[in-house]
């Protein structure tokens, strides 16, 4: 595990926050640090977004904010998402396969094709790999990580 050392969110020189200061003062983004722990040395990155979290949610904040919008962001993991969690006998999605993925992207709507109507946890896990390497979201994603203190 690679825990992350707060306080690692921090404002920028133009206007850090006071203890007294309210969202709405928060008006342009702020940077943020990370400092991550590893082997007993200490390593500091500068980026515009962390993201909390690889499941579905969390790749596609990490594709919008890096290939969209094109921000300095990382995301955080501690194992691999819901789906990898999610392992006991039976774990299936309650809703239909046509309506449980990414619609962004028509490529990868015909590159995927569910082997059925409910998808199990293996294939929904599968799913969110192919998607995180057609993607090169990999790289962007610090696994075994836990948030620590915020």
């Amino acid at each position: 595990m690679l825990p992350l050392t707060w306080p690692a969110y921090r404002r920028t020189a133009a206007g850090r926050r006071s203890a007294g200061a309210r969202d709405k003062d928060w008006d342009s983004m702020a940077d943020v640090t990370m400092d991550i722990a590893s082997n007993g040395s200490l390593q500091t990155a500068e980026r515009d977004v962390l993201v909390i979290g690889a499941g579905f949610a969390g790749l596609y904040q990490l594709l919008c904010l890096r290939d969209r919008l094109g921000l300095s962001v990382k995301a955080l993991e501690a194992g691999g998402g819901t789906w990898y969690w999610n392992r006991y006998p039976g774990a299936w999605c309650d809703s239909e396969s046509h309506i449980y993925w990414y619609t962004f992207s028509p490529e990868l709507m015909r590159e995927w094709e569910w082997s059925e109507r409910y998808p199990g946890q293996p294939e929904i896990l599968r799913y969110l790999n192919f998607v995180a390497d057609r993607f090169g979201l990999r790289r962007d994603i610090h696994f075994n990580t836990r948030v620590v203190d915020g």
